[in-house]
């Protein structure tokens, strides 16, 4: 029996009598009948660890720009468990010994993350051995070979959004809802970069803009998205929409810039250049 398949069994039991009975159990007194009765018997179906998690996929491929910090969630491998009850089919994830110390994974979610820096790692290629295990991580596991590129991003692949807004106005709570914002409305996973003081082409820093620099991730490939296809994935007046409505400050004027960048982002002294392609791909403005 499989629990997966059958919970409960009904199983009927007849009990006869193998020679004739007589009197009042037949219906009559010189009554003559075989004797026999019927009972039924459920039995109920207990889980047992028969089962082992089993990837979506035996392997993943995922992109890491070399400005990403550390933490940056790259993407989140997905195991399944059949089994149901006693916590036999819940999963948890590890890395083997052998994959690189560049990243961990949670265990519980499965997202890996990167716990290190990339900028002198441009074209490399790391391989990570990811292990599933089901029983809340006791019971033995299958693997998936997870290979982790490491790029430098060009010029189609990095997003910039200028907000009419000073940076003191963005808290964390706030770039965390942009960041929801547009991951709920691509279904992308969203990367920060940076967030700064509006930088223009001159090396003059705007105080009362702020750009808001990152890239998207497929979260099904692991791969960087291009500028032109994350713009067509999302739906643009939607977006300044609900940012609109849930800031109380004014937001004048909001642009999407798909930008180049001569140099590494240096969030410190903000030296770097951008020159700003499709200044106005998309513009709106609010005004409350």
């Amino acid at each position: 029996l499989d629990f997966e398949t059958t919970k409960t069994l009904t199983v009927t039991l007849s009990v006869n009598n193998t020679e004739i009975g007589v009197g009042d159990l037949c219906g009559g007194f010189d009554e003559e009948c075989y004797l026999s009765d019927i009972a039924t018997l459920t039995i109920v179906v207990s889980d047992f660890n028969d089962n082992t998690p089993v990837f979506e996929r035996s392997s993943y491929t995922g992109q890491v720009s070399t400005e990403s910090d550390p933490g940056t969630q790259v993407l989140q491998v997905i195991a399944t468990d059949r089994d149901t009850q006693n916590n036999y089919g819940e999963v948890r994830y590890s890395l083997s010994d052998d994959s690189s110390t560049k990243f961990r994974i949670e265990s519980e979610t499965g997202w890996v993350i990167s716990q290190g820096t990339f900028e002198n790692d441009d074209g490399e290629t790391f391989y990570l051995q990811v292990e599933a295990y089901d029983n809340l991580g006791v019971d033995p596991s299958r693997t998936a070979t997870v290979r982790m590129e490491i790029l430098a991003l060009n010029d189609f692949k990095r997003v910039l959004i200028l907000f009419n807004l000073p940076l003191a106005n963005f808290t964390e709570e706030k770039i965390q809802f942009i960041v929801d914002t547009l991951q709920n409305l691509t279904g992308y996973n969203i990367i920060v970069e940076v967030v700064r003081e509006h930088l223009l082409d001159s090396g003059d820093v705007d105080t009362s803009k702020t750009d808001f620099i990152f890239h998207a991730v497929n979260p099904n490939t692991g791969e960087i998205v291009e500028f032109d296809t994350f713009i067509n994935n999302l739906d643009v007046e939607l977006f300044f929409d609900i940012i609109a409505a849930c800031n109380p400050e004014k937001i004048s004027v909001c642009c999407f810039i798909m930008c180049t960048s001569s140099s590494y982002i240096d969030t410190d002294t903000q030296t770097d250049t951008y020159t700003q392609a499709q200044i106005h791909t998309q513009t709106h403005t609010h005004t409350h």
